[in-house]
């Protein structure tokens, strides 16, 4: 059975729930998913996180553990156009297991979520994704077999090179239903191709 990590940036609430329903997509293709936070290194209190109290249980990530999964999937807020400081500093840690080709193989995607229509999600996940093929990593897109892509009567959906829009947040900070159906889309994509190379 293949193993999926989900990881994502403590942000008040809105990118667990996008990183749950990526789990939950895995785990309906067969694979087991683990979602885990990226450690803030750069915050000094729990309020600076933005974490809610459900977030606090979860286990923070280490570099180390992204050898031992077959796929890994990276749930980035973005922040005034760029990803977090913390997933930076994460990604940049990731270098030394890198090295030793401990990444190479792997499955992948990148999955992006920002509070405004036009947060520049392409430029801003064209340099990951080309950090993730110098690990060596295959990379799964969002393919348009899911609707929410085509929806016109709103600004939802988002291009192949990521899975979701502006996460438009009710007032439980949750993002909109159809972002859901991406992530659960997407991460049901990412167990269907691990499972045909690793399974």
């Amino acid at each position: 059975m293949t193993r999926i990590l989900v990881l994502y940036c403590a942000a008040y609430g809105h990118m667990k729930a996008i990183a749950d329903a990526i789990a939950i997509g895995a785990q309906n293709a067969g694979s087991v998913a683990d979602v885990r936070r990226i450690p803030d290194y750069l915050c000094n209190t729990p309020s600076e996180l933005g974490q809610t109290p459900q977030e606090k249980q979860i286990d923070a990530a280490t570099v180390d553990d992204l050898a031992q999964y077959d796929a890994i999937i990276l749930t980035i807020n973005i922040q005034y156009g760029q990803i977090s400081l913390s997933m930076t500093d994460f990604i940049n840690r990731a270098s030394r297991i890198f090295a030793d080709g401990a990444l190479s193989g792997k499955v992948g995607a990148i999955i992006a979520a920002d509070a405004l229509p036009d947060g520049h999600r392409e430029s801003t996940l064209y340099p990951l994704i080309q950090t993730f093929m110098h690990f060596g990593m295959i990379l799964v897109g969002l393919d348009y077999g899911t609707h929410g892509q085509r929806r016109m009567i709103e600004v939802v959906g988002s291009p192949p090179s990521d899975t979701l829009s502006s996460f438009h947040c009710n007032n439980n900070k949750l993002p909109h239903p159809s972002i859901l159906d991406g992530a659960r889309y997407q991460g049901h994509g990412v167990a269907e191709v691990a499972n045909k190379i690793f399974g």
